[in-house]
């Protein structure tokens, strides 16, 4: 399930992310909600892009835990290898497609944050450019989630 977004266009993207997480985890079933034992904050760059983070939420079960430990080497693995997660997508912030809201938002929060780029068109000297902003999105990408969510 994915949630649609109908966040304000003047939003931030710390709120547009707080916004989508709220209204993931209001979707969880009932039948679920007792079962779960960890929710998970993925984040990924769509498109292999630093420039473009996104952020999946889902979460695992204590019933899914239990059977996957079949098809793992202890208990351990099986509760938190995201592998055997039950891969439930309950939404995806900052996704070009099913979150063009929340993807000019990221843009614009990385622009703000004097991270954005553009391509290089020296690819030989790209690394010395992109890894250094690359990182900082990425760092800032997880503290923004974790400060939210104390993750």
């Amino acid at each position: 399930m994915t949630l649609t977004d109908r966040t304000p266009p003047t939003m931030t993207f710390n709120d547009h992310l707080q916004h989508l997480v709220e209204r993931a985890l209001a979707s969880i079933p009932a039948a679920d909600a007792g079962d779960i034992y960890a929710v998970s904050f993925l984040i990924d760059n769509e498109d292999d892009d630093s420039r473009q983070p996104t952020v999946t939420i889902g979460y695992n079960t204590e019933t899914q835990a239990r059977r996957s430990i079949q098809d793992v080497s202890d208990q351990a693995e099986a509760r938190w290898n995201y592998a055997f997660w039950i891969q439930n997508e309950l939404t995806v912030v900052g996704d070009l497609t099913s979150d063009p809201a929340g993807a000019t938002a990221r843009q614009e929060w990385i622009t703000e944050l004097g991270h954005w780029y553009a391509e290089p068109t020296d690819l030989a000297n790209g690394d010395s450019v992109i890894g250094p902003l690359a990182a900082q999105i990425e760092a800032r990408s997880v503290a923004c989630a974790a400060r939210r969510y104390r993750l």
